[in-house]
Protein backbone atom coordinates (compact mmCIF):
# COMPACT_ATOMS: atom_id res chain seq x y z
CA UNK A 1 0.00 0.00 0.00
CA UNK A 2 1.03 3.51 -0.80
CA UNK A 3 0.53 5.50 2.93
CA UNK A 4 1.22 9.19 3.91
CA UNK A 5 2.21 10.22 6.89
CA UNK A 6 1.69 13.56 8.27
CA UNK A 7 4.10 14.27 10.82
CA UNK A 8 6.23 11.65 10.29
CA UNK A 9 9.23 12.55 11.74
CA UNK A 10 7.82 13.38 14.84
CA UNK A 11 7.74 11.22 18.12
CA UNK A 12 4.61 10.01 17.05
CA UNK A 13 5.39 9.31 13.55
CA UNK A 14 8.63 8.12 12.95
CA UNK A 15 8.38 4.94 14.56
CA UNK A 16 5.24 4.28 12.62
CA UNK A 17 6.91 4.88 9.76
CA UNK A 18 9.93 2.74 10.30
CA UNK A 19 7.53 0.01 10.90
CA UNK A 20 5.69 0.64 8.17
CA UNK A 21 7.80 0.90 5.55
CA UNK A 22 9.18 -2.89 6.21
CA UNK A 23 5.85 -3.60 4.16
CA UNK A 24 4.69 -0.33 2.76
CA UNK A 25 5.60 2.56 0.44
CA UNK A 26 5.81 5.56 3.00
CA UNK A 27 5.90 9.14 2.52
CA UNK A 28 6.94 11.02 5.58
CA UNK A 29 5.12 14.60 4.95
CA UNK A 30 6.98 17.19 7.20
CA UNK A 31 8.94 20.07 7.15
CA UNK A 32 10.45 19.31 10.35
CA UNK A 33 14.86 19.50 10.71
CA UNK A 34 14.45 15.96 11.94
CA UNK A 35 14.37 14.67 8.24
CA UNK A 36 18.39 15.64 7.89
CA UNK A 37 19.09 13.51 10.41
CA UNK A 38 16.74 10.66 9.08
CA UNK A 39 18.05 10.62 5.87
CA UNK A 40 21.63 9.88 7.13
CA UNK A 41 20.45 7.03 9.70
CA UNK A 42 21.01 8.84 13.08
CA UNK A 43 17.63 8.90 15.12
CA UNK A 44 16.85 12.54 16.28
CA UNK A 45 15.83 11.99 19.19
CA UNK A 46 15.45 9.02 22.10
CA UNK A 47 13.23 5.84 20.85
CA UNK A 48 14.69 2.32 21.96
CA UNK A 49 15.18 0.08 18.70
CA UNK A 50 15.12 3.21 16.23
CA UNK A 51 18.96 3.17 15.28
CA UNK A 52 18.50 0.06 14.24
CA UNK A 53 15.76 0.32 11.63
CA UNK A 54 17.13 3.76 10.60
CA UNK A 55 20.29 1.55 9.47
CA UNK A 56 18.29 -0.54 7.41
CA UNK A 57 18.73 0.15 3.83
CA UNK A 58 15.65 -1.78 2.35
CA UNK A 59 13.24 0.46 5.58
CA UNK A 60 14.67 3.36 4.07
CA UNK A 61 14.30 2.25 0.58
CA UNK A 62 11.05 2.47 1.43
CA UNK A 63 10.31 6.13 2.37
CA UNK A 64 10.36 9.24 0.96
CA UNK A 65 10.39 12.57 1.95
CA UNK A 66 7.76 15.54 1.19
CA UNK A 67 7.87 18.89 3.19
CA UNK A 68 4.19 19.37 2.39
CA UNK A 69 1.50 17.43 1.20
CA UNK A 70 0.73 19.88 -2.04
CA UNK A 71 3.85 19.26 -3.80
CA UNK A 72 2.88 17.30 -6.14
CA UNK A 73 -0.83 15.14 -6.69
CA UNK A 74 0.10 12.13 -5.66
CA UNK A 75 -2.62 10.29 -4.39
CA UNK A 76 -2.54 7.78 -1.51
CA UNK A 77 -4.12 4.87 -0.36
CA UNK A 78 -3.89 5.50 3.25
CA UNK A 79 -3.06 9.09 5.14
CA UNK A 80 -2.12 9.03 8.53
CA UNK A 81 -2.16 12.43 10.67
CA UNK A 82 -0.02 12.58 13.91
CA UNK A 83 -0.96 16.08 14.55
CA UNK A 84 -2.71 16.44 18.23
CA UNK A 85 -5.14 19.10 18.98
CA UNK A 86 -3.31 21.79 21.01
CA UNK A 87 -4.72 24.18 23.94
CA UNK A 88 -4.71 27.76 23.97
CA UNK A 89 -3.75 30.21 26.41
CA UNK A 90 -6.98 29.60 27.99
CA UNK A 91 -6.62 25.91 27.58
CA UNK A 92 -9.36 25.54 25.00
CA UNK A 93 -8.77 22.95 22.41
CA UNK A 94 -7.88 24.62 18.91
CA UNK A 95 -9.39 22.12 16.13
CA UNK A 96 -8.86 24.53 13.24
CA UNK A 97 -5.54 23.67 12.48
CA UNK A 98 -6.63 19.67 12.27
CA UNK A 99 -9.69 20.41 10.39
CA UNK A 100 -7.95 22.34 7.60
CA UNK A 101 -5.03 19.60 7.51
CA UNK A 102 -8.01 16.77 7.38
CA UNK A 103 -9.85 18.46 4.65
CA UNK A 104 -6.74 19.33 2.67
CA UNK A 105 -5.39 15.51 2.85
CA UNK A 106 -8.42 14.26 1.76
CA UNK A 107 -7.73 15.40 -2.10
CA UNK A 108 -4.87 13.10 -2.04
CA UNK A 109 -6.80 10.07 -1.46
CA UNK A 110 -7.52 7.51 -3.82
CA UNK A 111 -11.53 6.55 -4.04
CA UNK A 112 -12.40 4.82 -0.86
CA UNK A 113 -9.21 5.93 0.60
CA UNK A 114 -8.62 5.60 4.32
CA UNK A 115 -7.62 8.51 6.53
CA UNK A 116 -6.63 7.95 10.11
CA UNK A 117 -6.03 10.35 13.00
CA UNK A 118 -3.94 9.19 15.47
CA UNK A 119 -3.32 11.79 18.52
CA UNK A 120 -6.07 13.48 20.79
CA UNK A 121 -8.78 15.21 19.76
CA UNK A 122 -11.84 16.59 20.55
CA UNK A 123 -14.33 13.90 21.67
CA UNK A 124 -17.08 14.44 18.89
CA UNK A 125 -14.96 15.72 16.39
CA UNK A 126 -14.37 12.80 14.53
CA UNK A 127 -18.54 12.55 14.11
CA UNK A 128 -18.06 16.11 12.34
CA UNK A 129 -15.47 15.38 10.20
CA UNK A 130 -16.85 11.96 8.93
CA UNK A 131 -19.79 13.92 7.57
CA UNK A 132 -18.05 15.74 4.97
CA UNK A 133 -15.46 12.64 4.16
CA UNK A 134 -18.48 10.21 4.07
CA UNK A 135 -19.42 12.56 0.90
CA UNK A 136 -16.26 12.10 -0.28
CA UNK A 137 -15.71 8.35 -0.32
CA UNK A 138 -13.54 8.31 2.31
CA UNK A 139 -13.16 6.41 4.97
CA UNK A 140 -12.38 8.26 8.09
CA UNK A 141 -11.21 6.39 11.09
CA UNK A 142 -9.62 6.93 14.59
CA UNK A 143 -6.86 4.96 15.75
CA UNK A 144 -5.40 6.78 18.85
CA UNK A 145 -1.75 5.80 19.85
CA UNK A 146 -1.26 4.83 23.38
CA UNK A 147 2.50 4.08 23.45
CA UNK A 148 5.11 5.23 26.75
CA UNK A 149 7.01 7.70 24.76
CA UNK A 150 10.78 6.36 24.01
CA UNK A 151 9.12 2.95 23.90
CA UNK A 152 6.67 2.81 20.93
CA UNK A 153 8.31 0.20 18.77
CA UNK A 154 8.09 -2.27 21.02
CA UNK A 155 4.72 -1.33 22.31
CA UNK A 156 2.83 -0.39 18.61
CA UNK A 157 3.49 -4.47 18.41
CA UNK A 158 1.97 -5.45 21.92
CA UNK A 159 -0.33 -3.06 22.56
CA UNK A 160 -4.22 -3.70 21.14
CA UNK A 161 -4.79 -1.02 18.36
CA UNK A 162 -8.37 1.00 19.02
CA UNK A 163 -10.34 1.35 15.43
CA UNK A 164 -12.92 3.90 15.93
CA UNK A 165 -15.59 4.58 13.28
CA UNK A 166 -19.57 5.91 13.14
CA UNK A 167 -20.52 2.36 14.25
CA UNK A 168 -18.67 -0.15 16.31
CA UNK A 169 -17.83 -2.09 13.02
CA UNK A 170 -16.40 -1.70 9.66
CA UNK A 171 -17.47 -3.21 6.62
CA UNK A 172 -14.97 -6.48 5.51
CA UNK A 173 -13.05 -4.79 2.81
CA UNK A 174 -12.07 -1.96 5.18
CA UNK A 175 -11.09 -3.93 7.72
CA UNK A 176 -9.01 -5.99 5.51
CA UNK A 177 -6.97 -2.96 4.65
CA UNK A 178 -6.88 -1.99 8.29
CA UNK A 179 -5.19 -4.54 8.62
CA UNK A 180 -2.36 -4.81 6.32
CA UNK A 181 -1.84 -1.04 7.39
CA UNK A 182 -1.60 -2.49 11.33
CA UNK A 183 0.52 -6.12 10.14
CA UNK A 184 2.11 -5.41 13.14
CA UNK A 185 -0.81 -5.48 15.49
CA UNK A 186 -1.99 -8.87 16.69
CA UNK A 187 -5.27 -7.28 18.08
CA UNK A 188 -8.21 -5.27 17.25
CA UNK A 189 -10.54 -3.50 19.15
CA UNK A 190 -13.60 -2.00 17.16
CA UNK A 191 -15.72 1.03 18.71
CA UNK A 192 -17.48 4.23 17.71
CA UNK A 193 -15.39 7.28 17.60
CA UNK A 194 -16.84 8.57 20.46
CA UNK A 195 -15.52 6.10 23.01
CA UNK A 196 -12.08 5.72 21.05
CA UNK A 197 -11.76 9.20 21.73
CA UNK A 198 -12.63 8.93 25.30
CA UNK A 199 -10.05 6.32 25.82
CA UNK A 200 -7.37 8.03 24.73
CA UNK A 201 -8.32 10.38 26.88
CA UNK A 202 -9.02 8.50 30.07
CA UNK A 203 -5.89 6.64 29.65
CA UNK A 204 -3.80 9.63 29.89
CA UNK A 205 -5.96 11.49 32.99
CA UNK A 206 -5.76 8.02 34.81
CA UNK A 207 -1.72 7.91 34.52
CA UNK A 208 -2.01 11.93 35.48
CA UNK A 209 -4.43 11.12 38.01
CA UNK A 210 -2.55 8.60 39.90
CA UNK A 211 0.73 10.63 40.00
CA UNK A 212 -1.45 13.64 41.54
CA UNK A 213 -2.76 11.09 43.89
CA UNK A 214 0.79 10.26 45.30
CA UNK A 215 2.33 14.20 44.73
CA UNK A 216 -0.94 15.07 47.11
CA UNK A 217 0.34 12.04 49.64
CA UNK A 218 3.95 13.20 49.63
CA UNK A 219 2.92 16.87 50.25
CA UNK A 220 0.87 15.56 53.31
CA UNK A 221 3.37 13.50 54.30
CA UNK A 222 6.21 16.49 54.11
CA UNK A 223 3.36 19.10 56.21
CA UNK A 224 4.42 16.07 59.01
CA UNK A 225 7.88 16.07 58.64
CA UNK A 226 8.05 12.62 57.66
CA UNK A 227 8.88 11.02 54.24
CA UNK A 228 7.11 10.01 51.91
CA UNK A 229 9.13 7.53 50.20
CA UNK A 230 9.41 5.49 53.72
CA UNK A 231 6.05 5.47 54.31
CA UNK A 232 5.16 4.73 50.64
CA UNK A 233 7.87 1.87 50.74
CA UNK A 234 5.97 0.57 53.53
CA UNK A 235 2.64 0.67 52.15
CA UNK A 236 3.62 -1.62 49.39
CA UNK A 237 5.62 -4.54 51.07
CA UNK A 238 3.76 -7.32 50.47
CA UNK A 239 0.32 -5.42 50.00
CA UNK A 240 -0.64 -6.01 46.38
CA UNK A 241 -3.36 -3.25 46.33
CA UNK A 242 -0.74 -0.81 47.00
CA UNK A 243 1.52 -2.20 44.43
CA UNK A 244 0.78 0.77 41.65
CA UNK A 245 0.85 3.67 43.58
CA UNK A 246 3.44 5.98 41.82
CA UNK A 247 6.21 7.48 43.42
CA UNK A 248 6.45 11.04 44.20
CA UNK A 249 8.01 13.55 41.50
CA UNK A 250 7.44 15.75 38.46
CA UNK A 251 4.51 14.74 35.75
CA UNK A 252 4.32 16.47 32.70
CA UNK A 253 5.00 15.86 28.97
CA UNK A 254 2.87 16.62 26.33
CA UNK A 255 -0.02 14.36 26.67
CA UNK A 256 -1.16 14.45 30.47
CA UNK A 257 -1.69 18.07 31.23
CA UNK A 258 -3.47 18.58 27.94
CA UNK A 259 -5.36 15.69 27.87
CA UNK A 260 -7.12 16.48 31.16
CA UNK A 261 -7.22 20.00 29.63
CA UNK A 262 -9.35 18.38 26.82
CA UNK A 263 -11.75 16.36 29.44
CA UNK A 264 -11.80 19.75 31.23
CA UNK A 265 -13.04 21.57 27.97
CA UNK A 266 -15.50 19.18 26.62
CA UNK A 267 -17.16 18.22 30.28
CA UNK A 268 -18.09 22.16 30.02
CA UNK A 269 -15.96 22.50 32.80
CA UNK A 270 -17.40 20.06 35.26
CA UNK A 271 -14.29 18.51 36.04
CA UNK A 272 -13.51 19.58 39.45
CA UNK A 273 -11.26 16.17 40.19
CA UNK A 274 -9.34 16.86 36.86
CA UNK A 275 -9.15 20.42 38.02
CA UNK A 276 -7.63 19.29 41.33
CA UNK A 277 -5.29 16.69 39.29
CA UNK A 278 -3.69 19.74 37.24
CA UNK A 279 -3.49 21.76 40.29
CA UNK A 280 -1.48 19.35 42.52
CA UNK A 281 0.81 17.77 39.70
CA UNK A 282 1.85 21.54 38.81
CA UNK A 283 2.28 22.99 41.79
CA UNK A 284 4.59 20.70 42.96
CA UNK A 285 6.91 22.63 41.00
CA UNK A 286 6.31 25.39 43.35
CA UNK A 287 6.50 23.34 46.74
CA UNK A 288 9.94 22.50 45.38
CA UNK A 289 10.55 26.24 44.53
CA UNK A 290 10.07 27.61 48.03
CA UNK A 291 11.56 25.23 49.82
CA UNK A 292 15.10 24.76 47.85
CA UNK A 293 15.11 28.65 48.34
CA UNK A 294 15.17 28.31 51.64
CA UNK A 295 17.43 24.95 51.96
CA UNK A 296 19.98 26.11 49.15
CA UNK A 297 20.83 29.89 51.12
CA UNK A 298 22.93 32.01 48.47
CA UNK A 299 24.47 28.85 47.00
CA UNK A 300 24.16 28.15 43.37
CA UNK A 301 21.48 26.04 42.41
CA UNK A 302 21.93 23.18 40.30
CA UNK A 303 18.35 21.45 38.60
CA UNK A 304 19.50 17.97 37.18
CA UNK A 305 17.14 16.73 34.43
CA UNK A 306 15.03 19.02 32.07
CA UNK A 307 13.52 16.19 30.48
CA UNK A 308 9.70 15.33 31.26
CA UNK A 309 10.43 12.14 32.27
CA UNK A 310 13.50 9.97 33.48
CA UNK A 311 15.95 8.57 30.39
CA UNK A 312 14.46 10.61 27.73
CA UNK A 313 15.30 13.81 25.52
CA UNK A 314 12.01 15.21 25.37
CA UNK A 315 11.32 18.45 26.95
CA UNK A 316 8.28 19.34 25.58
CA UNK A 317 6.26 20.98 28.85
CA UNK A 318 9.02 19.67 31.41
CA UNK A 319 8.08 20.87 35.06
CA UNK A 320 12.14 21.30 35.35
CA UNK A 321 11.52 24.87 33.43
CA UNK A 322 8.87 25.96 35.82
CA UNK A 323 11.21 24.95 38.79
CA UNK A 324 13.86 26.95 37.54
CA UNK A 325 11.58 30.33 36.31
CA UNK A 326 10.05 29.86 40.29
CA UNK A 327 13.97 29.71 41.51
CA UNK A 328 15.04 32.78 39.64
CA UNK A 329 12.12 34.69 41.34
CA UNK A 330 12.92 33.32 44.73
CA UNK A 331 16.83 33.64 45.00
CA UNK A 332 19.50 35.62 43.94
CA UNK A 333 22.37 32.91 43.33
CA UNK A 334 22.59 31.40 40.47
CA UNK A 335 20.46 28.85 38.72
CA UNK A 336 21.61 26.37 36.27
CA UNK A 337 19.43 23.83 34.69
CA UNK A 338 22.17 20.83 33.61
CA UNK A 339 20.66 17.96 31.00
CA UNK A 340 23.38 15.91 28.90
CA UNK A 341 20.37 14.77 27.48
CA UNK A 342 18.51 17.77 26.55
CA UNK A 343 19.39 20.26 23.57
CA UNK A 344 17.85 23.69 24.54
CA UNK A 345 19.26 26.92 24.81
CA UNK A 346 18.91 27.43 28.66
CA UNK A 347 19.99 23.74 29.17
CA UNK A 348 23.63 23.32 30.02
CA UNK A 349 25.56 19.64 29.72
CA UNK A 350 28.75 20.98 30.75
CA UNK A 351 29.80 19.26 33.66
CA UNK A 352 32.49 21.06 34.95
CA UNK A 353 29.99 23.65 35.86
CA UNK A 354 29.22 21.71 38.33
CA UNK A 355 30.91 21.57 42.30
CA UNK A 356 29.70 18.72 44.01
CA UNK A 357 30.57 20.19 47.22
CA UNK A 358 29.59 23.43 47.44
CA UNK A 359 26.53 23.50 45.00
CA UNK A 360 22.49 22.62 46.21
CA UNK A 361 21.53 20.02 43.83
CA UNK A 362 18.06 19.41 42.81
CA UNK A 363 16.61 16.33 40.87
CA UNK A 364 14.20 17.11 38.84
CA UNK A 365 14.46 14.53 36.23
CA UNK A 366 15.81 10.84 37.97
CA UNK A 367 17.57 10.06 34.74
CA UNK A 368 19.88 6.50 35.07
CA UNK A 369 23.34 8.82 33.98
CA UNK A 370 22.70 10.99 37.26
CA UNK A 371 23.21 7.67 39.63
CA UNK A 372 26.91 8.15 40.00
CA UNK A 373 26.99 11.94 39.90
CA UNK A 374 24.29 11.97 42.83
CA UNK A 375 26.84 9.24 45.05
CA UNK A 376 29.33 12.88 44.60
CA UNK A 377 27.01 15.34 46.58
CA UNK A 378 26.66 15.26 50.21
CA UNK A 379 22.58 14.51 51.56
CA UNK A 380 22.73 18.43 52.82
CA UNK A 381 23.22 19.72 49.01
CA UNK A 382 20.61 17.58 47.72
CA UNK A 383 17.21 17.72 47.58
CA UNK A 384 15.86 14.52 45.37
CA UNK A 385 11.46 14.44 45.60
CA UNK A 386 11.32 11.12 44.40
CA UNK A 387 13.15 9.16 47.21
CA UNK A 388 12.49 11.83 50.28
Amino acid sequence: MKIGIIGGAGHIGLPMSLLLAKKHKVTIIDPSPNIVKIKKGISPFFEVGMDKLLKNKSILNNIIFKKNIKIDKEKFDAIIITLGTPIDEWNNPVVEELTDMVNESSNYLKKNGILILRSTVVPGLNKKLYKNLNKKKINLLYCPERIVQGYALIELTKIPQIIGSNDNKINKQLDNSVKKIFFFTKKFIYTKYEEAELIKLFNNFWRYGTFALSNQMYLIAKNFNLSYHKILKNMKDSYPRASDIPSAGFAAGPCLYKDTQQLFSSFNGNFSLGKSTIEINEKLADYVASDVSKLAKQKKIVILGAAFKANNDDFRDSLSFRLYKILNRLTIGKIILYDPLVDHKKVSSNKNLLNFKKDFFVLATPHKIFDKLLRKIPSDNLYNIWKS
